[in-house]
């Protein structure tokens, strides 16, 4: 009886995230209410109280459980990685792997009605985890001609935002794998050399 009760609150709660989620995007966060949501979830307002204060309650739960379970795997590649290029390639990759993984999330949270609170959330976590890998590194940075690490950590994750965004705008078009080459070549190039502006210095 407890599992079949369980279920049944699982599926209700998904029934909820998944409405919610459709409707901003076709409407927009801030224009959506509690009837929309249990109308659209098949559900009513007593339901949806059952689980959530209030839609914000809502964004913040969905929101705090996706960005949480990227910051653990990242964490968990600081923590294991000792050389810093395969640091950086691994957290290239696990930051696509995790958006496509919650594509409709994302869709929604930075498509054409985007949260501009969960924009700015994900934006901290990555400047967060560059500012752990650049102090981690801090003795092999000594030579970086005076650039500061705060720049560097707020170039590095704007990038990632914007580059975030744009993949979600072309309905991941390229794959998380083809998405970690082409950033792992802008990093290491610069925007510059990686356009063909400057040749590389390789031979």
């Amino acid at each position: 009886m407890t599992r079949k009760t369980d279920l049944r609150v699982i599926k209700t709660r998904e029934g909820i995230r998944r409405a919610f989620l459709e409707l901003i995007r076709e409407k927009g966060y801030d224009a959506i209410t509690i009837q929309d949501i249990a109308e659209r979830s098949m559900t009513n307002r007593n339901t949806f109280y059952l689980h959530y204060t209030d839609k914000k309650d809502l964004l913040e739960t969905v929101t705090d459980e996706v960005l949480d379970a990227l910051t653990g795997k990242l964490t968990v590649v600081i923590a294991q990685k000792s050389d810093q290029f395969l640091m950086s390639q691994a957290i290239i990759r696990i930051v696509f792997e995790h958006v496509l993984e919650h594509s409709v999330f994302c869709k929604a949270m930075l498509g054409k009605h985007e949260v501009p609170r969960f924009h700015d959330k994900m934006k901290q976590i990555i400047h967060h985890i560059f500012h752990q890998v650049l102090n981690q590194n801090h003795s092999q940075l000594q030579d970086s001609k005076g650039i500061p690490n705060d720049f560097l950590e707020n170039c590095l994750s704007s990038l990632y935002i914007g580059t975030i965004v744009w993949w979600v705008e072309h309905d991941f078009h390229y794959s998380a794998e083809q998405m970690t080459a082409i950033m792992s070549e802008v990093i290491t190039k610069g925007p510059i050399q990686a356009a063909g502006f400057i040749r590389s210095e390789r031979v």
